[in-house]
């Protein structure tokens, strides 16, 4: 980098070196420096994420891992994801009112509670329980602890792939500023801004990458099994093996690192939800979905007769 920028070993993923750079005034900076350094082996690869405020270097890193799975079937082994792939590109600004409803439940933790359990539920939604354990210092049993106490707080199932997405979701969505001019009126559910055209078209784009409708119907099985590979198969009907190779596969033509735990496999979720693939009902939402007091209650009552 030639003193120009910033470089680390990626403290969750030994194969990684991050690489932090100033923005530069047409964009192609970053790409002529590691165009070298990607050449000096074969299978090296670099991923780019467009530009992001410093307070956002998460979300590069993010952008940046999406870029590197799309580097593997780049010619040049590199590839850049500028953010117009995402979810919270496409999204209506009164999404921002939903997540703070979603985030309010946390108020019902302890101060103490929030300061730990928060950045470690945050880290664990986005790389899973155990490169989060590596990346703050805790083991994986403390970083699922952690999970489970923030996902409950905000109403949700922290074993379940979708509600994890939801949990993720909201936490990105409550990072973005508010919208300068917030609309008035009731807030939209979950459901309905996924809904949206906006949103349906992006995920109807963004999902023409797929040549089969088999890769559709793959993607689908593994998320309502949640992710769970032995499952998948079965459901399939195909060896675990084929699975290990379609699966990334698949992820790599939509810029989806699926081969590893996190945040990967909610975009996929999205995508499938809003193109109509995945039911929407098959989405959580705990601003909308008020319990039931009859199938709330507890499973037995003891009487005095």
């Amino acid at each position: 980098m030639d003193g120009g920028g910033l470089v680390v070993m990626c403290p969750a993923d030994p194969r990684h070196v991050i690489v932090v750079l100033p923005q530069d005034t047409d964009g192609t900076a970053p790409v002529a420096v590691l165009r070298p350094v990607v050449g000096q082996a074969p299978g090296r690869l670099a991923g780019v994420s467009g530009p992001r405020p410093w307070s956002q270097t998460a979300s590069a890193y993010g952008a940046a891992v999406r870029a590197l799975t799309a580097a593997e079937r780049d010619p040049e082994g590199i590839a850049r994801d500028f953010g117009g792939s995402s979810l919270l590109a496409v999204l209506s600004p009164q999404a921002r009112g939903w997540s703070r409803q979603v985030c309010d439940g946390l108020r019902q933790l302890t101060e103490e509670q929030r300061s730990q359990a928060v950045p470690t539920a945050r880290r664990a939604l986005s790389y899973g329980a155990l490169r989060a354990g590596r990346l703050l210092g805790v083991d994986r049993t403390t970083a699922n602890k952690r999970l489970r106490l923030v996902l409950e707080a905000m109403g949700l199932d922290h074993r379940q792939v979708a509600h994890r997405a939801v949990a993720d979701l909201a936490f990105q969505l409550s990072d973005l500023p508010e919208p300068p001019d917030p609309a008035p009126g009731t807030t939209p559910g979950l459901r309905s801004l996924l809904r949206e055209a906006p949103v349906v078209d992006w995920a109807t784009r963004e999902l023409t990458a797929l040549e089969h409708d088999s890769d559709r119907r793959l993607l689908a099985t593994w998320l309502a099994c949640d992710c769970r590979a032995g499952a998948t198969a079965a459901a399939l009907g195909m060896h675990r093996n084929t699975l290990a190779a379609r699966l990334p596969a698949a992820g790599a033509r939509l810029r989806l690192p699926l081969r590893d735990q996190g945040a990967a496999a909610y975009q996929a979720l999205w995508l499938l939800v809003a193109a109509g693939q995945v039911p929407v009902t098959d989405v959580p939402d705990p601003v909308t979905d008020v319990p039931d007091p009859v199938t709330a209650a507890p499973d037995s009552v003891t009487t005095a007769g």
